[in-house]
C-alpha cells in the first residue's frame, strides 16, 4: 500500500484477482481487490460488507468496469441489467443466494440499490491511502489503476 498499511491476502479468483484485508488486526479493515490486470481499489468497508457484495451483486466487477469512470448513477441505472444477465447465466442464482444468505446469517439480504452505493462509495475512497503500488523492476514504483471503468456499458437490448 501507498500509505504503509498491511495487506493480508485472504481469497483469490480463478482469473488471478485477489482479495486482501488492509490494516492490522486491531483497527477496522476495509477489503480492496487486486485483478491481475493492473486494477484494485477498495470494494468494501470490512468483511461481512464484501461477502454480501459477493451474495448480491457478484457481478460487481462488470458494474464497475462500466461505470463511466465511477458515476453512481449510471451504477444504479445498468444494475438491474446486469441482474437480468446474471440470472440468465445461471437460473439457479437466487436459490444459492438465498442459502448462502442463510448460512452465513445475512438473511435478509440489503436490496441492489443499497448494495451498488455501497460498492461505490468504497472504491471512491481508495484514493489516497489505500493506492496499492507495485515495483516495477525497469520503471520503479508504480501504482494500480482505478477499478473504476471509462465507458458506459452498451445499451442491452
Amino acid at each position: 500500500m501507498a500509505s504503509g498499511l498491511d495487506l493480508e491476502a485472504i481469497a483469490g479468483t480463478g482469473s488471478g484477482g485477489t482479495f486482501f484485508l488492509v490494516g492490522d488486526a486491531e483497527t477496522e479493515r476495509p477489503v480492496l481487490y487486486a485483478d491481475s490486470e493492473g486494477q484494485a481499489g477498495l470494494i468494501a468497508a470490512d468483511l461481512a460488507e464484501a461477502l454480501t457484495l459477493e451474495l448480491v451483486l457478484p457481478y460487481w466487477g462488470d458494474s464497475l468496469s462500466s461505470s463511466a469512470g465511477g458515476d453512481l448513477e449510471t451504477m444504479l441505472r445498468y444494475a438491474p441489467d446486469l441482474e437480468r444477465s446474471a440470472h440468465d447465466d445461471d437460473p439457479d442464482l437466487a436459490a444459492a443466494r438465498n442459502e448462502a444468505a442463510r448460512a452465513l446469517e445475512f438473511d435478509p439480504l440489503p436490496p441492489l440499490e443499497a448494495v451498488v452505493r455501497k460498492l461505490h462509495a468504497a472504491v471512491s475512497m481508495t484514493e489516497p491511502d489505500y493506492l496499492l503500488v507495485f515495483d516495477d523492476p525497469d520503471y520503479g514504483p508504480q501504482r494500480y489503476e482505478s477499478l473504476l471503468g471509462r465507458t458506459p456499458p452498451e445499451a442491452s437490448g
